[in-house]
């Protein structure tokens, strides 16, 4: 999608919040943690416990869930604003993407 039709889906201000979290998200301090996330938590402590290896479908869903609360987290401690209309926007577009 362009970031035109991005800012009418989101609303600027939305949109402007959004491009800023995901810039301090995917920075490159961000994602190294996220790779020594899923190194120590599914390569040291589930898959020695399970004794074989984790799906990747269940990674992938994990990864989402830890990207989307960083997002949050993001959003609302140094961007200040509140989560609740993001929450509301992200539930809408992917109840739409459902839905599609």
């Amino acid at each position: 999608m362009s970031s035109r039709v991005l800012a009418c889906l989101f609303g600027i201000k939305r949109f402007a919040i959004i491009y800023k979290v995901l810039v301090w998200v995917f920075a490159k301090p961000c994602l190294v943690y996220f790779k020594l996330y899923r190194l120590f938590i599914w390569g040291k402590i589930v898959e020695p416990k399970i004794g074989s290896r984790v799906p990747s479908l269940l990674k992938l869903i994990a990864d989402i869930i830890v990207y989307f609360t960083a997002i949050l987290a993001l959003a609302k401690v140094v961007f200040n604003e509140d989560v609740t209309g993001l929450l509301a926007t992200f539930s809408v577009v992917s109840f739409a993407i459902v839905l599609r």
